[in-house]
């Protein structure tokens, strides 16, 4: 799981992806954090993650459910 502050695409996430693929590792589930590619209208830092999930009680829900299943 990796987790940004920035969008998505081009981000940490995309690097960790990126490599995984090089080193011909298959199979390997990731799961990234971080905003959508797109749009992001101007607000507080703390709405904005709200509004996307970006918080640590949301990022926490998926990390549970991903690992519970």
């Amino acid at each position: 799981m990796t987790i940004e502050d920035g969008v998505l695409g081009g981000g940490f996430g995309s690097a960790v992806l990126e490599i995984l693929e090089e080193a011909g590792l298959k199979g390997i589930r990731v799961k990234r954090f971080g905003l959508p590619d797109k749009f992001i209208e101007h607000g507080k830092r703390e709405e904005l993650f709200a509004k996307y999930n970006l918080t640590p009680e949301a990022i926490c829900d998926v990390i549970i459910n991903e690992v519970m299943g």
